[in-house]
């Protein structure tokens, strides 16, 4: 037996197939990284690349100890809260 939700969407407001759709947001189109999976991070000054973007679509900087995932680079880069994130991905 199937449950259906009774409850109704609010206006503004974000389903977890939402969060799933901007977490598989490709952070390859958020960033320019070289062939070895590097960029130089955004959210400090740096010369050398020490942003990492995983297989799993994950980003960690080994400078600012920043990182999880495509909704987080929103987050940080714009400024925005979770939900603002989530639908400027989607």
């Amino acid at each position: 037996m199937l449950f259906r939700s009774t409850k109704k969407e609010k206006p503004g407001q974000i389903t977890q197939s939402d969060i799933m759709k901007a977490k598989e947001y490709p952070i390859e189109n958020l960033i320019k990284i070289n062939r070895s999976g590097f960029a130089c991070c955004p959210f400090h000054n740096e010369k050398m690349p020490s942003l990492k973007v995983y297989n799993n679509n994950t980003w960690y900087c080994f400078g600012c100890h920043k990182g999880v995932d495509s909704i987080d680079f929103i987050m940080y880069s714009e400024g925005v809260d979770f939900i603002s994130a989530v639908k400027i991905l989607i």
